[in-house]
């Protein structure tokens, strides 16, 4: 795309018949570490608006507190990294609520996919490792409420255009 739109004096999303790219808000993370050392990786995350939280399942909720004491003000999402198993997820949904977390970026290993059927989370979940292309979607739904897109798991710029226009349509966020 990119190669193309320079032989043609154009920009990638005029060639793709695009709307003029957008500023957009960047998660900054925390990454994973005592719920001490993570409260003050935070500190210095202050003034950011959107923050990932890195987590495992061996304190996420003091790991989560950590951080949001230190991000009070800044939309949080929660990322077990794959980590967690279906009752840790089940057991820390009040906590999830509570401390105001928007978003848990996959948080049981894609191959467990299978133990969110029918569960109601209480903050949306969001597939990552779980979902590559479009024909991913399918095996999603009533499992997860959003998708992470990322261009080298889709293959690039075409396939994650294609991805996001399918789940949109299929009422993933």
């Amino acid at each position: 795309w990119d190669l193309e739109a320079q032989l043609a004096g154009s920009s990638v999303w005029s060639l793709l018949r695009l709307a003029p790219p957008q500023v957009l808000t960047t998660a900054l993370t925390v990454g994973l570490d005592t719920p001490e050392r993570m409260g003050q990786a935070a500190e210095r995350l202050a003034s950011a608006r959107l923050v990932k939280a890195k987590v495992d399942a061996s304190a996420p909720v003091a790991q989560i507190e950590a951080v949001r004491r230190a991000v009070p003000g800044a939309r949080l999402i929660v990322d077990p990294n794959e980590s967690w198993d279906i009752d840790l997820l089940r057991e820390v949904q009040p906590a999830l609520v509570a401390l105001e977390v928007s978003l848990v970026e996959q948080p049981l290993p894609a191959a467990d996919d299978d133990a969110l059927e029918g569960f109601e989370p209480s903050v949306p979940i969001c597939a990552d490792e779980s979902c590559h292309v479009t024909a991913d979607l399918a095996r999603l739904r009533g499992r997860y409420q959003a998708i992470n897109i990322k261009l080298d798991k889709t293959g690039g710029l075409t396939e994650a255009l294609a991805l996001r226009a399918a789940a949109r349509a299929a009422g993933f966020r």
